[in-house]
């Protein structure tokens, strides 16, 4: 079947996925704002307006039959005009360095990242997550089994349903950019074993030569008690008022 034979009737889908509320723009040449508007303004790039308003209205009218979302990946069967539906995938390879952005971006977002990464997020968590840019410089590719040859009505229809997905869902974004809910919890973890052991506090070297002094003349004279070494101890260190009751000692010195 060749490319202008796939211009028929569309077949229709029952059940499709659809793109809920108003389907966002994504002007070409600004900056895209979140994870989904970076995706359909790689595919609009590439495409004629035709072509983009055909995969706007697939997306519109439920033609995605299936999709999944995984590491850098996202599969979906869509239907056209032909009697099965085509499979369409976009994909990227997601750089370590945007799923540690990620990482940190929900770790800062979520009151407790212990609970695990939601399936719905703030306004606040989605301002975290868009600015991580986490799609900047990374090349996006897309690839449709109908017999146009390059990316298609098809790969927009599935653009615009995956942002919506993706934009209105961090688990979503996690999956796609390879974070999982273990992740959050390693990453505290490293976090607290690299911070520093809080100083034990020291008493400066004169008094503590001036306590050796001490306790050396009592060893000259005779074996000194434990009580001895203790109250010559508390003149020279000064134990808090609370230690020095429970030891019997003049906390004055």
């Amino acid at each position: 079947m060749s490319w202008w034979e796939d211009w028929g009737p569309t077949l229709p889908v029952e059940g499709g996925l659809v793109v809920s509320g108003t389907m966002r723009t994504a002007r070409l040449g600004e900056r895209p704002k979140s994870v989904g508007t970076d995706i359909i303004r790689r595919m609009l790039e590439r495409v004629n307006t035709g072509i983009a308003t055909r995969g706007r209205s697939y997306a519109r009218s439920g033609q995605t039959v299936t999709m999944t979302i995984e590491k850098g990946r996202i599969h979906a069967n869509v239907q056209g005009s032909a009697a099965t539906p085509y499979s369409v995938t976009i994909a990227c390879t997601v750089p370590d360095d945007r799923r540690q952005r990620l990482i940190a971006a929900f770790e800062h977002a979520l009151v407790d990242p212990s609970k695990g990464i939601p399936a719905r997020g703030t306004p606040a968590m989605r301002d975290e997550i868009d600015a991580c840019a986490l799609l900047d410089g990374v090349e996006i590719t897309a690839k449709c089994t109908c017999p146009y040859g390059a990316v298609c009505k098809h790969c927009i229809a599935l653009a615009y349903v995956a942002a919506d997905r993706l934009d209105g869902s961090p688990i979503a974004v996690a999956t796609f950019m390879g974070v999982r809910d273990d992740d959050l919890a390693a990453a505290r973890g490293t976090r607290e074993s690299t911070q520093p052991t809080p100083s034990v506090p020291t008493f400066d070297a004169r008094r503590q030569a001036k306590l050796a002094r001490t306790l050396a003349r009592l060893d000259a004279h005779a074996a000194p008690s434990a009580d001895d070494v203790i109250r010559s101890a508390s003149k020279i260190l000064r134990p808090p008022a609370s230690v020095a009751d429970q030891l019997g000692l003049d906390p004055a010195g």
